[in-house]
């Protein structure tokens, strides 16, 4: 029989050892979250020094405290993370500052500390992600504090000055801030929407005036149907590509808000509003360029004088010009309230582009400002959070250029067409490319002195196009200096828009351009609904990787 010490030794063994597995998951040392108020930075220092998730021995103990090394490797070697870690990520989580980690990250830490159990890794993704969300808060504090112990340069008695709401600081700001949270909205259907409603107005208009299918006569004797459903201008334009648009900058402008609060790194020590208040005086000149030129002088020069000189003018009708013809179809008031409220309604919509454009641009700048920030020079953390970052803006400018190409490629076959002799926009296009093809098909000719087609559409698509490829060159430089590896390629982002180019080109140029403008309008397309954009090319992140695993 043992003795009494003997039974209690033995007893206490049997009671540790039963205690000890319950921390043990898949053959790894477990420790359950406690709900603590600990900060990020003080919730995996512990942790890591426990070795949680580590591998256990055979008397159930962890085998040591996590390395940065070791634990990178172990994140790596999880399935599903194809993109792996870098170990220079892992460092700055052991590290004593402000930087916390990506959401992205989390997911894989958690199945760390949750040792690949899903109900365990649930729990502590929800703990990291509580403990990083109060890391950031005391940053803002600190932050906060020291700012309000900065005394103003613009203030003389020396006396500590607070930080200002730049939302309630004045009228200008407010309209701006009001101007970006249109643009940007939380639903992305609320720019089409308007757009499309204003459409139906003139639609019903047109309808009720008689001049949806309006066909007048040509000084030759030719019939020339101008109607408002017959012209590409008004129906797919307006209807497809400035909704298309203003959908592509709106949830790029979204996505990039949202992920602003993921990345650790200050952005240039401004806050979204702050940011968006400094291009103030951009958002002023949209308003003025689409009121004063948009809206403006382009009724007076496209509508109001032609209604005005009546037959006597030189301009070709279209819809709302019909009343230039000898035979007048709709009252001369009737015509220019209509074309007025059709001018006000292109300057609002195109005023909506450029701004969800600068929006986009601004972005990108916010963007690159947090890339190239001293603490993100030296920090390894959030890379494929940048990357995603990165390669969202890109598309997303790069499909603004190639919808502005489309719609300026609209505008310019559109009035092309009123200075043919054709008969109907289909027939006039499917005939040019019948005749383009080598087809006995009859050629079109102009039906007197052409317009300027293409100077709306040219100022149209120089600025699109100018702000898209300005904005997405600073994002590759920034990026390539930051990872010192090729971002994208030059023709990725040329080659599309230049084919595009030369079909907008030859609109009108010779008979059977339709050829060169249907392989440029299809290149549009495709490029929109698919952009074949390769980043990092000549990348040797997936070799590296396979050399990680093999290790």
């Amino acid at each position: 029989m043992l003795p009494l010490h003997d039974k209690e030794r033995k007893r206490a063994q049997s009671y540790a050892k039963r205690a000890c597995s319950t921390l043990i998951k898949n053959n790894k040392f477990y420790v359950a979250p406690q709900r603590e108020t600990a900060n990020f930075k003080q919730l995996f220092a512990r942790l890591a020094a426990a070795g949680a998730g580590r591998p256990v021995d055979k008397d159930g103990f962890p085998d040591g405290p996590w390395t940065p090394e070791s634990l990178a490797d172990a994140i790596s070697a999880i399935e599903g993370n194809r993109d792996g870690i870098e170990v220079r990520s892992v460092q700055v989580w052991f590290q004593d500052n402000d930087n916390g980690i990506s959401d992205a990250n989390i997911r894989w830490l958690a199945r760390i500390f949750g040792c690949d159990d899903p109900e365990a890794a649930s729990a502590w993704q929800a703990e990291l992600k509580a403990a990083k969300e109060r890391l950031a808060s005391e940053r803002r504090d600190r932050k906060a504090a020291s700012a309000q112990l900065i005394p103003s340069p613009l203030s003389h008695t020396g006396t500590t000055t607070k930080n200002t709401d730049v939302s309630t600081s004045s009228t200008s700001n407010r309209l701006v801030l009001g101007i970006s949270r249109l643009v940007a909205s939380s639903s992305n259907l609320y720019l089409p929407i308007f757009v499309w409603a204003g459409w139906a107005v003139l639609a019903v208009l047109a309808t009720l005036l008689s001049l949806g299918d309006v066909t007048y006569r040509l000084d030759g004797g030719l019939d020339k149907n101008v109607g408002f459903y017959r012209s590409p201008v008004w129906t797919i334009e307006k209807l497809v590509l400035i909704p298309l648009f203003l959908a592509i900058t709106s949830r790029a402008v979204m996505n990039w808000h949202a992920r602003r609060s993921n990345f650790e790194a200050d952005v240039a020590s401004m806050t979204w509003e702050e940011r968006i208040v400094s291009y103030k005086l951009a958002f002023i000149a949209v308003v003025l360029v689409c009121v004063i030129i948009v809206f403006g002088l382009q009724w007076y020069g496209s509508y109001l004088k032609p209604l005005l000189d009546g037959s006597n003018t030189s301009v070709v009708p279209n819809w709302l010009r019909v009343t230039t013809n000898p035979v007048s179809i709709v009252p001369l008031r009737t015509a220019i309230s209509v074309s007025l409220f059709a001018g006000m309604y292109i300057g609002c919509i195109y005023w909506l582009c450029f701004s969800g454009l600068l929006l986009l641009y601004i972005s990108s700048h916010d963007f690159v400002e947090f890339l190239d920030s001293e603490k993100r020079k030296h920090d390894g953390s959030n890379t494929i959070e940048v990357q995603a970052a990165a390669q969202d803006l890109v598309r997303a400018l790069y499909r603004s250029i190639v919808c502005g190409i489309l719609m300026s490629m609209t505008i310019k076959v559109s009035v092309v067409y009123l200075d043919t002799d054709a008969l109907r926009f289909s027939s006039w296009i499917i005939g040019d490319l019948m005749h383009g093809l080598g087809f006995d098909e009859p050629a079109w000719h102009w039906s007197g002195p052409t317009q300027l087609a293409t100077l709306t559409s040219l100022l149209f698509l120089f600025a699109i196009a100018s702000v898209s490829y300005l904005a997405i060159y600073r994002i590759k430089l920034s990026m390539e200096a930051s990872q010192d590896t090729p971002f994208i390629t030059h023709g990725a982002i040329w080659w599309a828009p230049i084919l595009m180019l030369l079909g907008f080109q030859s609109i009108g140029l010779y008979v059977g351009f339709s050829v060169v403008f249907l392989i440029g309008l299809l290149v549009g397309i495709w490029q929109i609904l698919h952009p074949r954009l390769p980043f990092n090319p000549r990348s040797n992140n997936d070799e590296r990787r396979n050399e990680t695993h093999i290790t």
